[in-house]
């Protein structure tokens, strides 16, 4: 991947379209990003790989999301923001997570809510409900962090 940024916005993306779309089971994943270097092209060794492996590895029963980097203060920092995010993942209903996914990849609510097919109003209430606002905000803050 070629920006560290994208990746915890890619994993949440994953998250809600698995919840989006399965209508007769909730699914959702596990899912450990890591970052940092790796040791050449089409490498699949490097502290990126490593990072993903022990982040997967450490993971608790209840948690569904980790990002570990290079940085070992900044990782302290993360690991308190990540479970607030996690968990407003793990509590979005099908709809939500396919609004959520919509309006992950539309620059506005108009458009998501086309994509949906869904009114303009509908889409704003079930992003205020999904808390989308504040999972764009977890996106942000440890992005700014990493």
């Amino acid at each position: 991947m070629g920006r560290p940024e994208h990746g915890l916005w890619l994993a949440v993306y994953l998250r809600c379209a698995l919840k989006a779309h399965h209508a007769d089971a909730l699914w959702d994943a596990r899912i450990a990003v890591g970052l940092g270097k790796r040791r050449g092209r089409g490498d699949g060794y490097g502290s990126a790989f490593l990072n993903s492996g022990n982040a997967l590895d450490q993971m608790t029963k209840n948690c569904r999301l980790a990002l570990k980097i290079d940085n070992e203060r900044a990782n302290a920092i993360v690991s308190d923001l990540l479970p607030m995010l996690d968990h407003n993942l793990s509590r979005l209903s099908q709809a939500e997570a396919q609004v959520v996914q919509a309006r992950m990849l539309a620059p506005t609510n108009a458009q998501a809510a086309a994509a949906v097919r869904k009114a303009a109003s509908t889409v704003s209430a079930t992003l205020k409900r999904a808390a989308y606002d504040e999972i764009i905000r977890f996106i942000d803050a440890i992005n700014r962090i990493i």
